[in-house]
């Protein structure tokens, strides 16, 4: 389960700095959703619930950080 996490927050964080460095705009934890919906079909372990809250987790802590990108 670890893993699969891990491999949102990445995705996440790739997102987020193409998003910044295309568009100029910070993303929030529900512009995520659209990006991630159908995720949970690639995923074993983890379900569209985790995945949401995983984003929205990633979009606080680089918030907080100040930061493009952030460190797992």
């Amino acid at each position: 389960m670890a893993t699969e996490v891990n491999q949102v927050w990445n995705y996440c964080n790739e997102l987020s700095d193409r998003m910044i460095r295309e568009r100029g705009r910070w993303m929030s934890g529900f512009d995520f959703s659209a990006y991630t919906v159908g995720a949970s079909k690639q995923f074993e372990h983890i379900g569209s619930s985790t995945i949401q809250e995983t984003a929205e987790h990633y979009a606080c802590k680089r918030c907080s950080a100040k930061r493009r990108k952030t460190k797992a």
